[in-house]
C-alpha cells in the first residue's frame, strides 16, 4: 500500500508441487451477517463456518500441494477484529482443526502476522451489508498486511457487495477492482445455512436447474404483493426455455410488483463477446418490460437472491435468469430458502445494498 493505495507487487505466483488449484487472488461470496458482540467487537459467524468447512474440505489437497508441511505451515487465517479471531478458532476446532500455539493454524489480526507468511492467506473481513466496512478503509494497513503475507493465494472469505459499495479509491474499493478484473477468481463453494435466519421458520435446500425453476415457478404463483429477483446476467433464452417469461407475466397481472437486479458490467461484457449475446439481452429486457417489470441496473452484483413478500428469503449460486439449462454449461447450483419472520430484516437490509449500488443516469461508478 503506498499512499493509500493498493498495489499488487508480487510477480507470478509460484508453483506449488502439483498445484494447490487456487488462484494468486480469489473470493468465496458469503451471504453472512456482521454483528456485534458483548466486548464491542464483531463477528461474522457465516464467515468463520464457511473457513472452518473450506479447509476442511480442501485440507488434503492442500497438504499434498505443499508436501511435508503442516497445514499450520500452509494457511494462516487474519481478520480485522478479536471477536472474529474468536469466531473463527471456535469454528475450526469444531471441525478438528486446531488453533493457537505449537502446531496449531494461527488465526489472528494483522499484527499477528508482522513479519510472518504464509503460502495461503485467508481474509474474513467480518463486515456485511448490515454494517459498513469503512474501518477497514480507515486504516489501509489492515489489506496491506494481509495482502502481503500470501506468498502463493489470496483468498477473501466475505459479503463482495461489501467491496462493490465501496468507493473505487478506498483500499476496498481498489481490493474489489482486483478480485472482480478475473471470473476465474471467484471460487464455488457451497455456504452452510446461517442460524440467524432459521430460528422461527422453516430452511429449503435446492440443488440443480430442475428444482431452482420449480421453486421460483411456484414463487411466481403464490407471491402476494412484490417480489425482487437478483440475477447478474439476465437472458431471452431463460426466459422462454423455462417459461418463466409467462409466470412473470401472470404474476404481473395480478398487481404484484417485481424488480429485477442485473449487473450492468457483466452483461455488457456479455453482450460485446456477440451481436447474439446483444440481442438476447435486449429482448430479454423486453420480455420483462412488457410484463411490467422493472429492470434495475447494479453495480458489481454477486448475490443470487429471491425476495418475496416479506417472509421468504433465498440466497445462493443460481443465475435465477440467465444459467443454462441443458448443454456443455450446465452448472451444480445450489441455495438455501428461508421462510418466515427472520427474514425481515435480512430482506431490508438486501434492498439497501442494492440500492446504494443502483445505477442511474449517467452513473460513472460502474466498474
Amino acid at each position: 500500500m503506498r499512499s493509500g493505495k493498493l498495489r499488487p507487487l508480487r510477480g507470478r505466483k509460484a508453483d506449488a508441487a502439483g498445484g494447490d488449484g487456487l488462484p494468486p487472488l480469489g473470493y468465496i461470496h458469503i451471504d453472512g451477517r456482521c454483528e456485534a458482540d458483548g466486548s464491542g467487537s464483531r463477528r461474522n459467524l457465516a464467515e468463520a463456518d464457511a473457513i472452518a468447512a473450506w479447509l476442511t474440505e480442501r485440507r488434503k489437497d492442500l497438504e499434498t500441494a505443499y508436501p511435508g508441511g503442516l497445514l499450520s505451515d500452509i494457511v494462516g487465517v487474519v481478520t480485522p477484529f478479536g471477536a472474529q479471531v474468536r469466531a473463527i478458532q471456535a469454528a475450526l476446532r469444531r471441525a478438528g482443526v486446531s488453533t493457537g500455539s505449537g502446531e496449531g493454524l494461527t488465526v489472528g489480526s494483522v499484527h499477528a502476522f508482522q513479519g510472518g507468511q504464509r503460502p495461503v492467506m485467508l481474509f474474513s473481513p467480518t463486515y456485511s451489508k448490515h454494517a459498513d466496512g469503512d474501518f477497514i478503509d480507515r486504516d489501509p494497513s489492515i489489506l496491506n498486511v494481509a495482502a502481503s503475507r500470501a506468498m502463493n493465494s489470496f483468498i477473501v472469505f466475505g459479503d463482495m457487495d461489501l467491496f462493490s459499495a465501496a468507493p473505487r479509491s478506498s483500499p476496498r474499493g481498489l481490493l474489489g477492482d482486483y478480485l472482480f478484473a478475473d471470473e476465474t477468481n471467484r471460487l464455488a463453494f457451497e455456504q452452510a445455512p446461517r442460524q440467524d435466519l432459521m430460528r422461527r421458520g422453516k430452511v429449503e435446500h435446492l440443488r440443480d436447474t430442475a428444482a431452482h425453476d420449480a421453486f421460483l415457478r411456484g414463487v411466481l404463483a403464490d407471491v402476494r404483493r412484490e417480489l425482487h429477483i437478483v440475477s447478474p446476467w439476465i437472458s431471452r433464452q431463460a426466459l422462454e426455455q423455462t417459461q418463466l417469461g409467462d409466470y412473470i407475466a401472470a404474476a404481473s397481472a395480478r398487481g404484484v410488483r417485481i424488480s429485477v437486479y442485473t449487473d450492468r458490467a457483466l452483461n455488457a461484457d456479455r453482450s460485446a463477446r456477440s451481436a447474439m449475446g446483444r440481442d438476447d439481452l435486449e429482448a430479454a429486457k423486453t420480455i420483462m418490460t412488457m410484463a411490467g417489470v422493472e429492470t434495475i441496473e447494479v453495480r458489481d452484483v454477486h448475490s443470487k437472491i429471491v425476495m418475496a413478500d416479506n417472509d421468504l428469503y433465498c440466497a445462493g449460486s443460481f443465475n435465477w435468469l440467465s444459467a443454462a439449462r441443458d448443454g456443455a454449461y450446465v452448472r451444480h447450483e445450489t441455495s438455501i430458502v428461508y421462510r418466515g419472520l427472520d427474514v425481515v430484516g435480512e430482506i431490508e437490509a438486501m434492498k439497501v445494498s442494492l440500492g446504494r449500488r443502483a445505477i442511474g443516469a449517467g452513473d460513472s461508478r460502474n466498474r
